[in-house]
């Protein structure tokens, strides 16, 4: 059983609810975990101390910003002496959050090109979105989404939010739509993007969902150049829907064919003239190669030449982010090009 602790302590005119639920091995990671929520009545400051014996702690600060079951993180700070400021590594608390067959979604703020120019505004990520690594040492989140003032429906029998960003009548009857921030945002335009590859392969596994959402993601000027390690922000990078659903496509006509993102070698990263690469396995031979832009257009492609080292021209390509597909004799894998002017 776990121990549970519920408690008032009155101190004044000042009440301090508080309420401890805590466990040995917790059962999703076999590690001790302690809930601790306090709600307290007036302005007075509340500090925390907590030691550890020979094990790294790990606390992570919610705030319960309105009567609903919305939690937000926050910082915990090291304004009162003595006392340590947070910081944001492992931000990821959550366990569902973090397990290893889970797709975790980061969240930015969606890209907008300002009518009438080509410069584009926002696409950073957002400051809220939680950091990995996960305590194991693994990284997440996997992908990234928009999170940021996205327009979503809201109870059609609640007529009392304000701020509404449109409503729509259908059948007599009005729909209201609100904007809203956070990865509850972001994650559920990935399970869109997922839902759609399902359509194009019915038969498509979680892990391969994960792997072609990796492997398809683009990369731009806020991302950087991410490695086969990930990032800990951002993950792989930004979900790519229609590359995403191209590759499981790709896929669905291949079952036979593995597709992984260690298949070939391509430097230099980024190019502007020439891009080489080389096949990783030895016992296989390159057999063609296609190279898409970000909207899944076919921007050049390269007959097989059973060769296991091509170079390429790319000085006739725009500067932009693309993606680089290789067809081996044993497998086909994407990688992410940047070219620079």
């Amino acid at each position: 059983n776990e121990p549970l602790i519920n408690d008032t302590i009155l101190i004044g005119e000042d009440s301090l609810i508080i309420r401890i639920q805590s466990v040995a091995q917790h059962y999703l990671n076999n590690k001790p975990n302690i809930r601790l929520e306090v709600k307290k009545t007036s302005g007075s400051r509340l500090v925390l101390k907590a030691t550890s014996e020979n094990s790294h702690l790990h606390i992570w600060n919610n705030v319960r910003m309105n009567n609903r079951y919305t939690n937000w993180g926050a910082h915990l700070r090291g304004n009162y002496p003595g006392a340590v400021d947070g910081d944001n590594n492992y931000g990821l608390g959550e366990p569902a959050g973090v397990g290893k067959n889970v797709i975790t979604v980061g969240s930015y703020r969606a890209e907008r090109i300002i009518e009438g120019s080509t410069y584009t505004m926002y696409g950073k990520a957002s400051p809220w979105s939680s950091m990995g690594p996960t305590v194991d040492e693994r990284t997440k989140p996997d992908i990234s989404s928009a999170g940021e003032v996205v327009a979503s429906s809201v109870n059609s029998f609640n007529h009392t939010e304000e701020g509404f960003a449109a409503y729509v009548e259908f059948n007599d009857s009005i729909y209201f739509f609100k904007s809203y921030s956070g990865t509850s945002m972001s994650g559920p335009l990935v399970a869109g993007i997922v839902a759609l590859m399902l359509e194009a392969y019915p038969d498509m596994s979680a892990t391969q969902a994960k792997e072609i959402l990796k492997t398809t993601a683009r990369l731009d000027e806020h991302t950087g150049n991410i490695g086969a390690e990930g990032d800990l922000k951002w993950g792989w990078g930004k979900a790519n829907a229609l590359a995403a659903v191209r590759a499981a496509e790709i896929y669905a006509n291949t079952e036979d064919i593995k597709i992984s993102d260690a298949g070939f070698n391509m430097y230099p990263n980024p190019a502007n003239e020439i891009i080489n690469i080389t096949g990783t396995n030895k016992d296989s031979q390159i057999t063609g190669i296609e190279i898409f832009s970000v909207d899944g257009k076919i921007s050049k492609k390269i007959p097989g030449s059973l060769s296991s080292n091509i170079s390429i021209n790319i000085s006739d390509l725009p500067e932009g982010i693309y993606i680089v597909k290789v067809q081996t004799t044993k497998e086909f894998s994407f990688k992410h090009l940047i070219i620079t002017r």
